[in-house]
């Protein structure tokens, strides 16, 4: 059931003029003369792969309503989204779990012919009382004694339930700020550490399954070497990193070519893909006004392919609705 900030979230969504936000945010180019539309001709279940996505998360905290997105993801050509799995709304009772809610995020999520990729993340409060919120955003596990049983058994019974369901699975967000790493200070090597618990539960149940790490805020390299150097290279099968930025496409290729490199250097006999997770730019902010043109590009850029490397990150505001462009491998 939705919280009533949720349901003000959704309602506030389903009321927005679409046509006069697009006309304030993405104005007619000077000298550029519409030659036509591009007309959706195939719904999403019968495209076979795709490199885009959907960004799908904040459902863990009840942020927004999906049912009425399913419709506009069947028609919409990405074949990923991004789901958070939200250990505090699963397990509100120690050592008993619900995953009816994410049961119908996967199962919605499939109709519209849309695969879910996990993104297992985030505390609980029952294991981390110090967490100022319920959902204990950002707080680390192994980082309190009576977490890390509690977490790994948790992550163990998500990958029970969703054996044969969900195939991608990524560790934490943005690990790499503050804002998602508590309460300590960011470290890489702990991280390291994060992941590779949390890959081993999920691997005693999947053993097959696509181990994400990563999904770091910018490109950092810093911590990025930092977590090879605790062991990271030999828990996951990709890495992602969420490259926001004005242009999406600015000094991509040279990000891309950075940590191709790092990867490669810790990894020598076993290459790890390389995936661009969330990304996206502001149509519009103070002094600052976004080009068509540079749209034109990034969207052109999208080429298909089989993996979940590229996503879309929406909140309730269009003017910060954004997207990814071109995955790497």
């Amino acid at each position: 059931m939705s919280t009533p900030s949720a349901q003000t979230a959704s309602s506030q969504i389903e009321l927005q003029d679409v046509d006069a936000l697009v006309r304030e945010h993405l104005p007619p180019l000077a000298g550029v003369r519409p030659v036509g539309r591009v007309a959706i001709t195939r719904p999403t279940s019968a495209i076979d792969s795709s490199r885009l996505g959907v960004g799908f998360e904040t459902l863990d905290r009840r942020m927004f309503t999906p049912e009425p997105v399913y419709p506009h993801l069947a028609r919409l050509g990405a074949k990923w989204a991004r789901v958070q799995t939200g250990w505090s709304r699963c397990e509100t009772g120690e050592g008993g779990y619900d995953f009816e809610w994410l049961d119908s995020i996967v199962d919605g999520l499939a109709g519209a012919g849309v695969r879910t990729m996990f993104s297992v993340t985030f505390g609980n409060k029952l294991y981390m009382p110090d967490a100022p919120h319920e959902s204990a955003v950002g707080y680390v596990p192994t980082y309190y004694e009576r977490a890390v049983p509690a977490w790994t058994a948790f992550v163990q019974a998500l990958a029970a339930r969703y054996r044969g369901r969900v195939s991608h699975w990524e560790v934490w967000n943005e690990p790499n700020i503050p804002q998602f790493w508590q309460p300590r200070p960011v470290s890489g090597r702990d991280y390291a550490k994060l992941v590779r618990v949390t890959a081993e539960a999920v691997r005693a149940e999947i053993p097959d399954a696509t181990v994400i790490g990563g999904a770091t805020s910018l490109v950092d390299p810093a911590f990025l070497v930092d977590a090879l150097r605790g062991g990271l290279a030999g828990s996951i099968d990709a890495f992602s990193f969420h490259p926001y930025q004005m242009v999406p496409e600015h000094n991509l290729q040279n990000m891309r070519d950075l940590l191709r490199r790092l990867l490669d250097e810790h990894s020598p006999d076993r290459r790890i893909a390389l995936y661009q997770g969330e990304n996206g730019c502001p149509p519009s902010c103070p002094g600052i006004t976004t080009t068509g043109s540079a749209c034109t590009r990034w969207t052109r850029s999208c080429r298909p392919s089989g993996s979940p490397a590229g996503s879309w990150s929406t909140s309730s505001s269009a003017s910060t609705r954004s997207s990814t462009s071109t995955p790497s491998t």
